[in-house]
């Protein structure tokens, strides 16, 4: 079953037959669109509409949370080479609001979880609407098709071709988005001494195989725990560890939650110096003694300042997943950690005693992250 995604304002989910009154508003106002038509839509006929949209896992109902009225729909079509193609229909009464930028965002984000490498959308030139909403979520135009497609005929028949203004973004352009956003912004605190751009987070691959490992001896050796590693340690090899996701589930079965997995790369030599990871939502156990983040910096990188840059970048991500705050928990004794927390905005909630085992010094410090878009704002005036 397709998971639903909440954001801000939107709740993006499977079509319901309770829809179709909506969704023929929306539709209907299309039949005449230059740019993509619903020819002869009519109350009855546009049920096939509704019909496949019900069948189909590619279509999301876009309904606003304040009122559960659907506004519109996004399509996400699985294509070859790890892609998906995207589109947007939003109800002309709720324009201009900045509803389909947060749906699509929102699209981009979860096709990106779930491994896509590409997303691509296709729109009219003269849509100047709908192109400069895929470029202010980060897309960028690839190609500009001459008179390829037609969806209206002239009078005698003849088809009307139209051009065809092809976007595209790539898994590692959103996440440089994110970072550059994060670094103009300057989003949570600065770190005296730090390029906010020295290091970026970008998702494993096998790019970094070689380094991944490398990673994992030089922890091993120094004997520190794998924190926010995705079970590194267990792993004999990069093809091994990079199926996390199958190995974490069937490890923690019903205590699983999703795992978002960051590599920290060195831009001026393309180093990796740490890996973070962003687990959501929070299990019992989670809330007690994991939190929503671990991180490991290299040890022959540590002393940088990497872990609180590492951090600051993941919070503008989880921010942009839709989280107000974030749990960070620590060992009481573990000075280094504490103070990257704190630096980041971290307020400690409690000590508690760990009942699990997981720290010698037996207790752990729980603190709260806020990062709601508001809050950020606040305190970087």
């Amino acid at each position: 079953m397709r998971e639903e995604i909440k954001t801000a304002r939107l709740l993006l989910r499977r079509f319901r037959a309770s829809d179709y009154d909506d969704l023929f508003e929306f539709l209907s106002q299309l039949e005449q669109d230059e740019f993509e038509g619903y020819p002869g839509i009519t109350y009855e006929n546009g049920k096939e509409h509704l019909k496949s949209r019900l069948d189909s896992d590619e279509f999301y109902a876009v309904e606003l949370i304040s009122s559960g009225k659907v506004i519109g729909n996004i399509y996400c079509g699985a294509r070859d080479f790890a892609a998906k193609e995207v589109g947007y229909i939003i109800n002309k009464d709720h324009q201009r609001q900045g509803y389909a930028g947060e749906a699509l965002s929102a699209i981009v984000h979860n096709a990106f979880r779930e491994g896509v490498h590409r997303v691509y959308a296709e729109c009219d030139p003269r849509n100047a609407a709908s192109w400069r909403l895929l470029e202010s979520v980060g897309f960028r135009r690839e190609a500009h098709l001459r008179k390829n497609v037609y969806f209206h005929k002239n009078a005698d028949g003849t088809p009307i071709w139209k051009d065809t203004y092809v976007y595209a973004i790539l898994e590692s352009d959103e996440i440089n988005k994110l970072c550059r956003e994060a670094s103009a912004a300057g989003s949570h605190m600065q770190h005296p001494g730090i390029d906010p751009m020295k290091i970026v987070l970008c998702r494993p691959s096998s790019r970094y195989a070689r380094q991944l490992m490398e990673f994992r001896d030089e922890l091993w050796k120094n004997g520190d725990e794998f924190d926010g590693c995705a079970g590194l340690e267990d792993c004999a090899s990069f093809e091994e560890w990079i199926q996390f996701e199958e190995r974490l589930r069937a490890r923690y079965r019903e205590g699983y939650v999703p795992s978002e997995v960051f590599l920290a790369v060195r831009e001026s030599d393309d180093r990796l110096v740490g890996i973070i990871d962003y687990r959501h939502p929070l299990t019992d156990d989670l809330m007690s003694f994991g939190g929503n983040i671990g991180y490991s910096v290299r040890p022959s990188e540590r002393r940088k300042g990497y872990a609180a840059e590492m951090l600051r970048l993941m919070l503008d991500i989880c921010c942009s997943y839709g989280e107000k705050r974030v749990l960070l928990t620590c060992d009481s004794d573990n000075t280094a950690s504490r103070k990257t927390i704190l630096k980041n905005g971290g307020v400690l909630e409690n000590e508690i005693e760990d009942t699990m085992g997981l720290c010698k010094c037996g207790k752990i410090q729980r603190y709260w992250i806020p990062i709601a878009p508001d809050v950020r704002s606040a305190g970087n005036g």
